[in-house]
């Protein structure tokens, strides 16, 4: 099957409360769009899988100056590379990135398909193009992806089906070690485990190449590891119930009774269970709704606190993360009627700080039927990097830091200013263009009901004062958004009505 990937990133920036969003999106045209995903930073910089109308799915990369480059076309010319768990066509980064020593100097790793060879394990080294490690199939088929890399030492990891392939990539060798398990894996302790298909999960000793299974009694669906011990996440094939097992190294408990609501299983297999503060932060179904909510878990007490005030607020959680001194995590629009039911349009980012118990909303679409469906959370010099979408539904990367005030918009030719900002009365946006730009400005509340929103205008280059007639709103917070003549958001802001 033929796809034309087109993936474009617009860069721009939404600020709230003293938080700073940039957005990246659309540098190609075209009707065919894809999430970037895989994001691994490397020698000073954040790559990603990402795919464009003419390189199809391959590797591309940010700066430190947010500059967004294509750092190899695996399979030049070739319009349907394909990305992430798609296993037709050619191109590449796939299934999963890993940073892993070679030689003592770093090296990225990932899966592609460059059209001759099949998909094969690369390595980069940040300077000569990226290369096949080793053919652990030879010839056109190459492998069937799994979801995970894992290093331990020099030695670079991936399982796939029921072999776990251990690659070499100062001898450019591969060796096979076949395993019961299925494709997630993850190192612990100089060791690799992979959860099976079955109630265990298995461990592999690459000194000894010996293996053995740790019963659980359920079906294991995510591993974690912090402090020194390994937690997995699991489902009761009995009745669908969630449960949280430690392991140390040699022994096993289960420290998940907790779970035991009914509706949490299914919950437990999408989710991914990420630690901070010596902490365990995952989605637990409450008592009083089943409604999965952010829960945390202290290794240290054993105490297990749901943290949603009222049983429903940021419910469906997922994509956890830890950056700076808070969780992120994605989960339903605060604003949305209940009873509900998953839908990706709806996801807004969330944070939770353990110091205060302040569980948060970050409103970057403001409104209840629509959310920027954030994913694949990754910190990366300062700022929160993941994926997305704005309004009109284009993937993006947002770009999330918390604490700054300033505005600028990379992509949008010119910049911005609102003043005065907070006012008493009417406001100037004053926006300085390079080029000629059809544009209109709309108003929001709080809750995402437009308030305002004015004809498309024609603003010539140069230095252009837009009055926003805000003098009879009341007091409270506004946001004011400065689109294109096809609606793409350009600009964003906060607007301090006093």
């Amino acid at each position: 099957m033929r796809y034309l990937f087109t993936l474009a990133f617009l860069l721009l920036l939404y600020t709230s409360n003293a938080q700073q969003i940039k957005s990246f999106n659309q540098y190609n045209g075209g009707s065919r769009l894809y999430t970037p995903l895989l994001f691994t930073e490397f020698n000073s910089k954040l790559y990603f899988a990402g795919g464009d109308s003419a390189s199809g799915g391959e590797l591309y990369c940010i700066d430190k100056n947010d500059k967004i480059s294509l750092v190899a076309d695996i399979n030049p010319g070739y319009l349907d590379g394909v990305i992430y768990f798609s296993f037709t066509g050619s191109g590449g980064p796939r299934a999963s990135m890993l940073v892993a020593p070679v030689r003592n100097a770093d090296n990225l790793f990932f899966f592609a398909n460059d059209g001759v060879h099949g998909n094969e394990l690369y390595n980069y080294d940040g300077i000569n193009p990226p290369s096949i490690v080793a053919e652990a199939v030879p010839g056109s088929g190459g492998l069937t992806l799994g979801n995970s890399l894992v290093n331990i030492n020099e030695f670079v990891y991936a399982g796939l089906g029921d072999t776990i392939y251990e690659y070499d990539a100062v001898s450019k060798t591969v060796h096979k070690y076949y395993q019961k398990f299925s494709n997630a894996i993850y190192a612990f302790n100089n060791k690799i485990y992979t959860l099976t298909s079955g109630d265990s999960i298995n461990e592999f000793d690459p000194k000894s190449k010996s293996s053995k299974g740790i019963k659980l009694g359920e079906s294991p669906h995510m591993l974690e590891s912090i402090d020194g011990k390994l937690y997995i996440g699991c489902i009761s094939s009995k009745n669908g119930y969630g449960h949280l097992f430690e392991y140390d190294g040699s022994s096993l408990k289960n420290v998940g009774e907790y779970l035991q609501t009914q509706g949490s299983g299914n919950q437990l297999s999408n989710a991914l269970i990420g630690g901070n503060n010596h902490k365990i932060y995952f989605p637990c179904p409450n008592v009083k709704n089943n409604f999965p909510c952010p829960c945390e878990y202290d290794p240290i007490s054993g105490k297990t606190t749901h943290l949603s005030p009222n049983d429903t607020l940021a419910a469906y959680c997922s994509y956890f993360t830890s950056f700076g001194n808070k969780i992120y995590f994605a989960a339903r629009d605060s604003s949305e009627k209940m009873p509900i039911t998953p839908n990706t349009s709806n996801f807004e980012l969330w944070s939770y700080e353990e110091g205060n118990h302040s569980l948060n909303e970050i409103d970057i679409i403001p409104g209840p039927t629509i959310g920027c469906d954030p994913q694949y959370f990754y910190p990366f010099n300062g700022s929160l990097f993941f994926s997305g979408h704005l309004t009109n539904k284009y993937p993006v990367i947002y770009k999330y830091t918390p604490g700054t005030s300033s505005v600028k918009n990379l992509s949008f030719k010119g910049d911005a200013i609102l003043f005065p900002n907070p006012t008493t009365g009417n406001a100037t946006l004053r926006i300085d263009i390079k080029d000629d730009l059809t544009a209109f400005v709309s108003i929001v509340d709080a809750n995402g009901r437009e308030v305002y929103k004015s004809a498309p205008e024609n603003y010539g280059a140069g230095i252009t004062n837009i009055e926003l007639p805000i003098t009879t709103l009341p007091i409270g917070n506004y946001f004011y958004r400065l689109s294109d003549k096809d609606g793409n958001l350009l600009f964003s802001g906060k607007i301090v009505k006093q």
